[in-house]
């Protein structure tokens, strides 16, 4: 099939060569191939008296290029698609590569939905997780266009580097045993590690009536949001830094105290 025509005209005192794409499939795959010399549709070109047979051998030149181009292109399409997979703490990345245009890849990080779980960042691979697109087996997966598919491939090793360093030290925080503590006024204190580091859940349990009381009576611990766990008691959770438990639980305490120890007595109530 030919592969350009060559029309020359004339126009006043000018003449022009115009140039007609016969085959847009080779055109497009000479594109892909990243071979650029072919004319274009429509392009014309003005000629001096004799330049026809250099036209014809040029664009002849450029077709057998074309053709050179492709070839090269053809070869480099044809290994199949290759998965490599990494092991980050059980978790297993796979990095999908398939051969694409313009010599690049089609590059796919698929992660499994509970390592971003375990994770706990908003982003990976300088994407944020909820951009990742959910597949139907319970994966996430990130697609884009690599030059290098080496080159790519040790940037996902590098952050799945950093994911497993991540994926360790979320794994021992939350691996700390419960805490617990029992305080004036029968206050019970529960402390877990959160989801993540450096945070606590601190949980306050607290007889209804001891609340009741610092209520009646104006006290500071009746001034927290408390919320009833059954017809006895109420608590209240709390998320603290691990830099915040300290203090936080002093001044807690210290309020507990004065509402288990105040007595006082109701001389007069007045509703107006």
């Amino acid at each position: 099939m030919d592969k350009i025509s060559i029309t020359f005209i004339s126009q006043g005192d000018k003449r022009y060569a115009v140039f007609h794409v016969k085959d847009a499939w080779f055109n497009a795959q000479a594109y892909w191939a990243n071979y650029h010399g072919l004319p274009r549709d429509g392009d014309r070109v003005e000629l001096q008296p004799g330049d026809e047979e250099r036209i014809i051998a040029e664009v002849k030149e450029k077709i057998a290029e074309a053709k050179e181009a492709i070839a090269r292109y053809e070869e480099f399409l044809r290994p199949p698609a290759e998965t490599r997979e990494i092991d980050v703490c059980g978790h297993k990345v796979a990095v999908h590569f398939q051969p694409w245009q313009h010599f690049h890849y089609i590059a796919k990080v698929s992660i499994p939905a509970a390592m971003k779980d375990e994770l706990e960042w908003p982003d990976l691979l300088s994407r944020w997780l909820e951009e990742w697109e959910e597949e139907e087996n319970g994966t996430l997966s990130l697609t884009g266009n690599v030059k290098d598919k080496d080159e790519y491939f040790n940037q996902v090793q590098a952050e799945m580097s950093r994911a497993t360093a991540r994926i360790n030290e979320v794994r021992a925080w939350r691996s700390q045993p419960t805490q617990r503590y029992e305080w004036p006024g029968n206050v019970r204190v529960v402390m877990k590690a959160g989801s993540r580091p450096p945070f606590y859940d601190v949980t306050f349990i607290a007889p209804k009536t001891l609340i009741e009381k610092a209520t009646q009576y104006g006290l500071a611990l009746a001034k927290h949001q408390w919320w009833p766990t059954d017809n006895s008691q109420v608590s209240m959770t709390w998320t603290l830094k691990d830099k915040e438990v300290e203090l936080s639980l002093a001044t807690l305490r210290k309020l507990v105290e004065d509402a288990a120890t105040t007595k006082a007595e109701v001389v007069a109530q007045y509703s107006v």
